[in-house]
């Protein structure tokens, strides 16, 4: 594995995920060649819904129930971050749903990447964006591995992505 993609998934787990006060679980992954430590968060999901990859979305817009509600819950009172929080975790569902090709994972893992750049800098909030989706939706060992493995096997195959800035 090259250095730039462990230096993608070094970032990623830093940026987004270990933030030891919320982690309640410690869990190994292996990704290619490496193995990193993952904290996994309790959040409230039902245990049919944490069972399953996908978990439930009952009206089939592409987010997790609990996820939704939680969301909506946080993000009440600003539209902008509720409906930015909500596509950032629609695009994550999409990628763990293993039907995109490697170009198309690219594009969401990029798209990702946009709308947490916009949420920085119209946010002054520090716990939205990746930091507030990310340890609800990836919450299992198994929905973080499938998204580091689709992310690392896109970047493999297709070269990083084409990240844009928030203008």
């Amino acid at each position: 594995m090259g250095n730039q993609l462990r230096h993608l998934l070094i970032a990623f787990i830093t940026y987004t995920l270990c933030s030891p006060i919320m982690a309640t679980t410690w869990v190994p992954i292996g990704v290619g060649d490496i193995t990193i430590m993952i904290p996994i968060n309790n959040f409230i999901e039902p245990e049919e819904s944490r069972a399953t990859m996908l978990g439930i979305d009952e009206d089939n817009d592409g987010v997790r129930d609990d996820i939704q509600a939680q969301i909506n819950h946080r993000y009440a009172n600003n539209a902008y971050l509720r409906v930015q929080s909500l596509q950032m975790a629609a695009t994550y569902q999409t990628i763990l749903t293993s039907t995109l090709n490697h170009s198309q994972i690219n594009q969401k893992v990029a798209d990702i990447e946009y709308i947490n750049s916009c949420i920085k800098k119209n946010s002054s909030e520090t716990d939205t964006g990746i930091m507030f989706v990310i340890p609800k939706q990836l919450n299992t060992a198994q929905r973080t591995r499938a998204y580091l493995v689709a992310a690392r096997n896109a970047h493999h195959e297709e070269g990083p992505p084409a990240y844009r800035s928030c203008d």
